[in-house]
Formats: C-alpha cells, sequence, structure tokens
C-alpha cells in the first residue's frame, strides 16, 4: 500500500532510482565476470524481478529499508515526472511503506483507536455516576440547611422582637436606660450576625467536605472494578489451555502412580475415538478428594494442552463422546476451563434454563450468556426421516 511516495535513502551523488551511490568505472578495466557479480549484488524489484540499476527509478520503504521492499515506479503506476519531483527533494516529508510495514502500522493505530474509544466510554459512565451521586447528596443536604436556616432566621426574629418591646419599655420608664438599651441592642444584633456568619461558614466547609469524599468514593469504586476485571482478564488467559473432563471412570490401581498412568491412558483412547491422536496433553490432574465408595460420583479432571488450537480442537470433537465406547456406559462430557466468575454466571444460567423448562418452554439453549430458544428448521416428511436414520446400539447412562 503507498502511503505516500518518496525516494529511498540513496547517496546524493546517484543518479536517480540508484541503490548505490558508486561511481562505475570504465568499461575497459571491468571484465565481464565483474560485471555480472556487480549486477547481482544489486537489489531486485519486489513486483516484476527487475534488477534496480543505475537507471531504474525505483522506491524503497521507508521503515524497514530492506533490499526486498525497493518498487519500480512501473510496479508503483507512478509518472516519471512525479518521480523526478520527489528525489529533487519538494517530497521530503513523504514517506512510502511496503506492505508488511504498512499492515503493522495501521494495526498500531486500529488498536489505538480501540484504547481511546473504550476510555472515552468509561469516562462518560464515571462523569454519569458522580453526576447522579451529587444530585442526590447535594439535595439531600441543601434541604436539611434549609430547614436549619429557617430555624436561625425565626430565632432571631424573635429575639429582635423582643428587644424592641424591651426597649419601648425602658423608654417609657429612663432616658438614660433608653441608651442603654439601645447600644444593648446593637450587641444582641452583632452577636446573632456572627454566628449566623459562624453557621454558614460552617455549612459551606461541611458541603467542601463532602464533594470531596463522594469524589474519592466513585474513584475508589472505579479503581476497584478495574481491578477486579484486569484479575478476571488474568486469570482468563491463564486457563485458556486448560479443559475439564467428567464422567470418566476412576482408576482401580491404589498407588498414585498407577492411578496417574491409567487415567492417561484412559485419556489417549479417549483421544483416539474421537479422531484426535494428533493432540498431545501436558498434565491430566484429578480434583478433589479420592472417593471412598465405588458408586460415588467420578472426580473431573483438569487437561493441561500446549495450545490453545489443540483444546478448541478437542472441544469441537467432543460432540462425538457419546458415540465413544466410554460415552456408551457413562455421561461423558468435557468443557473450558471457567473461573469461578464464569462458573457462577454459568450455574445462574443452568438455573434459569431448568426453570423456564419447568414452566412448559421447550427448545431452550445457553449461547453468548443468554438462554434463548433454539432455531428450528422446517421438519421432514416422517417417511424420509425414518429412512435417513441409521440403528445405533443402546446408550445407557449412570
Amino acid at each position: 500500500m503507498v502511503k505516500g511516495q518518496r525516494t529511498s535513502s540513496y547517496p546524493k551523488n546517484s543518479a536517480p532510482g540508484c541503490i548505490s551511490g558508486r561511481k562505475k568505472p570504465p568499461a575497459s578495466t571491468i571484465s565481464s565476470d565483474k560485471t555480472c557479480n556487480k549486477t547481482q549484488d544489486l537489489p531486485a524489484c519486489s513486483g516484476c524481478g527487475i534488477i534496480t540499476g543505475r537507471d531504474t527509478k525505483a522506491l524503497q520503504c521507508d521503515k524497514c529499508s530492506s533490499e526486498d521492499s525497493c518498487k519500480c515506479i512501473e510496479c508503483l503506476d507512478m509518472q516519471p515526472s512525479t518521480y523526478d519531483f520527489l528525489i529533487s527533494g519538494h517530497g521530503c516529508e513523504l514517506r512510502w511503506f511496503c506492505k508488511s510495514c504498512d499492515d503493522m502500522i495501521m494495526g498500531q493505530t486500529d488498536k489505538l483507536h480501540d484504547i481511546m474509544q473504550v476510555l472515552s466510554a468509561l469516562m462518560t459512565k464515571t462523569d454519569r455516576i458522580e453526576s447522579a451521586l451529587s444530585e442526590k447528596v447535594d439535595k439531600c443536604f441543601v434541604k436539611d440547611m434549609e430547614s436549619r436556616i429557617a430555624n436561625v432566621e425565626e430565632s432571631a426574629g424573635k429575639l429582635i422582637e423582643t428587644n424592641q418591646k424591651l426597649r419601648t419599655d425602658l423608654e417609657k420608664t429612663v432616658d438614660g436606660i433608653q441608651h442603654s438599651n439601645q447600644r444593648l441592642g446593637e450587641v444582641i444584633q452583632s452577636s446573632i450576625e456572627e454566628k449566623v456568619g459562624d453557621l454558614v461558614n460552617t455549612v459551606n466547609k461541611q458541603k467542601s467536605i463532602d464533594s470531596h469524599f463522594i469524589h474519592d468514593c466513585v474513584q475508589g469504586a472505579v479503581n476497584v472494578k478495574l481491578q477486579e476485571d484486569h484479575k478476571e482478564q488474568e486469570e482468563m488467559k491463564r486457563r485458556k489451555n486448560n479443559a475439564i473432563l467428567h464422567g470418566l471412570q476412576e482408576p482401580a490401581a491404589a498407588d498414585p502412580e498407577e492411578r496417574k498412568t491409567e487415567d492417561e491412558l484412559q485419556i489417549m483412547s479417549l483421544l483416539h475415538d474421537i479422531d484426535c491422536d494428533d493432540i498431545s496433553v501436558d498434565s491430566v490432574i484429578r480434583l478433589g478428594r479420592i472417593p471412598e465408595a465405588d458408586n460415588e460420583k467420578p472426580r473431573p479432571i483438569l487437561l493441561r494442552f500446549p495450545s490453545e488450537e489443540q483444546k478448541n480442537k478437542v472441544l469441537s470433537k467432543s460432540k462425538n463422546l457419546r458415540m465413544t465406547r466410554y460415552g456408551r456406559v457413562a455421561k461423558i462430557f468435557i468443557h473450558q476451563d471457567l473461573t469461578p466468575k464464569q462458573t457462577e454466571c454459568r450455574r445462574k444460567l443452568v438455573d434459569e434454563l431448568k426453570q423456564r423448562t419447568t414452566n412448559g418452554e421447550t427448545n431452550l439453549m445457553i449461547w453468548n450468556g443468554k438462554v434463548v430458544q433454539r432455531r428450528t428448521t422446517t421438519a421432514e416428511p416422517r417417511e424420509t426421516v425414518a429412512r435417513n436414520i441409521q440403528p445405533q446400539a443402546p446408550e445407557t447412562s449412570t
């Protein structure tokens, strides 16, 4: 892909399209063998295979600068005049990348764009939570403060009325006391105003403290959620090559090594029966304590595969387990090794499936984290279906 046409880093004293800046010696001093060797040293066009000599107009990748990345202008569908304009120095800000380098650069750009979208969505959600919490707390807080201020204003009004009545009585009695009472009223008024000011300051400080507390709580909740998501992703990554096998008969041997060997032989035979002979298993581990009675349910087995591809192949072939000699005598099934969180979600979906089945719903299945109804196709006539059914051995399960 052409991201921008630019000449490759040829020496300044070389001709356009030349890979090397070495001057060509006179023809009389060069033998035919040396000429052939020098031609073999020159890179070839990765499109048509032409040797890019001094007279060849070609571009080279500005990232890897590999000789395999050279392409002539014919393969690039570029006009000679455009090429001459670029190597003259006017197109120094342009870059040209080969296909592999271009795919790598564009892939990194797509990943950065996805990360920015996730961060933007997270910030929007955080702002909504903070706004909702702030609005809810502010309403309750303002209502409480309005009630307190109303009580203070009512008390202040009563004090002012009492002061005025007292002032009237004192004026009737003594003129000298009237002057003193006036000063007393001013002192009381100043004290009330001072108390109201202190109360307002206290309310403002409390409001500021509550705002910071709410912000810290929201930030802490976001950090805890991010840490939980990170731990869940790490746990899923650790289990991606694992699978859990249920229903395989417990080994009869008493020695631990013999029991392990017997389990491995059963696993190998089981893989052979489902056409997975090319699959290898790194480890086979029985989970839980050894059953004491013969009629107890066999313990599940943790299977660790070398790669996720091998595990996926076994899971895709596991639908054939019921047709094996093991599946005919026991209910054997295999599934992905789930994290505790995934297991809990799966358990809730299974309970929902059972409940809806009990309520009369049919043809249900678990798909993509939900209980949905399985799609049905048009049924064939009974005679056609009967002809297509092949006789099978009866299955039994415990």
